[in-house]
């Protein structure tokens, strides 16, 4: 079963991939092992391939902050120490 999301870089439908990504849409999806910005970097849509990147990077910001966030509480609990 191919994504939604997939089937929007296919299409190369911009507005489809921006809806699909503000409704948190898995982007670290893969078919016969081609990624799917490494599709759009095939499919020449630089614009999709800009929108892509920059959610995988917001996202993988995010993860960073939240574990930061889970450090943090721990130290202060002084769970752990270094």
């Amino acid at each position: 079963m191919v994504p939604g999301l997939w089937h929007a870089v296919e299409s190369d439908d911009h507005d489809k991939v921006v809806n699909m990504l503000e409704k948190w849409s898995k982007i670290d999806i893969s078919v016969d092992g081609v990624s799917l910005i490494d599709r759009a970097k095939k499919k020449g849509n630089q614009q999709i391939v800009n929108t892509l990147q920059v959610s995988f990077f917001v996202l993988l910001y995010s993860y960073i902050q939240l574990i930061l966030s889970k450090i943090g509480l721990l130290l202060m609990q002084r769970t752990i120490s270094f």
